[in-house]
């Protein structure tokens, strides 16, 4: 029989018996077993999901507030196609590095607000994409952008700006950025730390492991205490 095969007989015959063995539970005991898979469930997924497609970062600078502020966990994916607006990570530019004292390229989270072809400028505190406001509603009320004279982007590259506009650097600093520099797409603001997330799935289905042991010792009929006559 292939090792597969052997697998789903040996599942099919756990099932079997567990189904057996429950059949006995209370309705409420079955409830709580069935809320708590669910929990466990969503807990795994969620944990194998961040290990597998996504990248985690503890967040350390201004540069997007109040989008993400200092200090939050941030979830990211490898970038595929970028838009106007997205969120991203990518590589700054050494040469342009404006206090020169980065010895390695800079991760730099920041947002495309021009991309290939479009023309962008700044005037009056306002973003202008081919003459026309950009419409940022992910910006504060009042916050005003520095003059930036009309720029055509060119072709593989993207042009962005921080959130936090008074202390971000972005295009101001680097120019136009290649596309192959921008390496990851923000998926999740606040996430928590993996460390814990994992510490916490552990402890989950470690716990959920114990009470489905303590529901089937307490229905199974030699366990319980015989009847007192009287």
């Amino acid at each position: 029989m292939p090792p597969s095969s052997s697998i789903v007989h040996a599942m099919r015959g756990w099932l079997t018996r567990l189904r057996r063995d429950l059949m006995g539970v209370s309705t409420a005991w079955k409830t709580l077993l069935a809320c708590g898979a669910v929990v466990v469930t969503a807990a795994i997924t969620l944990t194998l999901g961040g290990l597998l497609l996504c990248n985690w970062y503890h967040f350390q600078s201004g540069a997007m507030e109040p989008t993400v502020e200092r200090g939050q966990w941030i979830w990211t994916r490898p970038v595929g196609t970028v838009h106007r607006g997205d969120v991203v990570l990518l590589l700054a530019p050494v040469k342009n590095d404006p206090f020169n004292v980065h010895p390695r390229p800079l991760l730099v989270l920041t947002r495309v607000v021009a991309v290939s072809g479009e023309v962008v400028s700044a005037s009056g505190g306002r973003v202008l994409i081919d003459g026309r406001p950009a419409g940022e509603p992910y910006l504060p009320p009042g916050t005003a952008t520095s003059d930036i004279p009309s720029t055509r982007v060119p072709a593989g590259t993207v042009y962005v700006l921080g959130d936090h506009r008074s202390t971000a650097a972005g295009s101001f600093a680097y120019g136009p950025i290649p596309l192959p520099q921008v390496k990851e797409r923000l998926v999740w603001v606040g996430a928590p730390s993996m460390d814990w997330l994992i510490a916490g799935t552990v402890v989950l289905t470690l716990g959920y492991a114990v009470l489905v042991n303590e529901v089937l010792r307490r229905s199974d009929p030699g366990n319980r205490s015989p009847a007192r006559s009287r």
